[in-house]
Formats: structure tokens, sequence, C-alpha cells
């Protein structure tokens, strides 16, 4: 019987000898404000409230999800490159998040005027609000005037 428990640690401790040798790097996150971070690589990775400096297991990952404070949110599909390439030993800088840039795209349709807006990220990356309970508006004013004014639809 002491056999077999003695064979059983041990195969226990070689089992958690593999776990820790595995070969991992690191991912810097710059930016700030970030909320909540879901990665996808050999399993689903989810960061709530991150730190600067995660450990990650060797391996490519995808973004899935960034959620800033003030519950803006940013899918694969606004983003620059949605791969993270981990290797051992080594520093992965991921830049998201705050300082965000408010950029308007304006286009002229004929007598419109197409107005594109975008929140964005340090990595280029777009946000939106998470609940789009309330469009934006717009008032023109000609000197004290107010000449017109809209609501924005989203998409």
């Amino acid at each position: 019987m002491k056999a077999v428990i003695i064979l059983l640690g041990c195969c226990i401790f070689a089992s958690n000898l593999c776990l820790a040798a595995e070969p991992n790097g690191i991912l810097k996150i710059e930016g700030k404000y970030v909320k909540h971070l879901s990665l996808y690589g050999n399993g689903k990775e989810v960061f709530n409230e991150p730190n600067k400096i995660i450990n990650l297991p060797v391996g490519t990952y995808y973004i899935s999800e960034i959620k800033l404070e003030g519950d803006y949110v940013c899918h694969p599909y606004n983003l620059s490159s949605k791969e993270l390439h981990i290797k051992e030993g080594q520093t992965t800088v991921l830049g998201m998040g705050a300082p965000l840039n408010q950029n308007v795209n304006i286009l002229r349709r004929g007598n419109s005027l197409v107005l594109n807006y975008k929140l964005q990220g340090i990595g280029g990356e777009t946000y939106f609000p998470e609940v789009r309970g309330n469009p934006p508006k717009c008032t023109v004013y000609a000197g004290d005037e107010e000449i017109a004014n809209c609501n924005f639809k989203y998409g």
C-alpha cells in the first residue's frame, strides 16, 4: 500500500513540475482604463481589471474583446491586428485603451454631409458605447443663431 501511495505522490509531483516548466512570455499592456480583456489561445483567457504585465504561456492569442471604464467596448472586427504572439522569455507590447482620440470623417454626398465618428485607442482600435440608448446630437449655429438641429443614428 505504501508503494502505491509513494508512486502516486511521485506522479503528482512530476506532473506539477511539467506544468511549472511550461514556457512563458510576458504581455505588457500600454494604455489606461482597461476594465476587461478577453483572449483566445490554448483556451479562453479572461482578465478583469488586468495588470499592466500579464504572464502567459507561449503561443498565439486572438483578442476577442476589450472593455474600458465608462462602458466602451471594442470587438475583433474593430482591431487593426487581432493576433498576439507570445514568445518564451520575451515581452509582447499591446497598446489599447486611453488616451483616446476622437475622429470625425466628413464626406459630401450631393447636398448632404455624412459625418462618421470614431473613438480610437492608442493601438488604433475603435470603441463603441456598450449600450446605445442615447444617440449623439448635433446643433449648427451661424453666429448666435441656431440654423440646424439633428440626431444621429448608429451605424
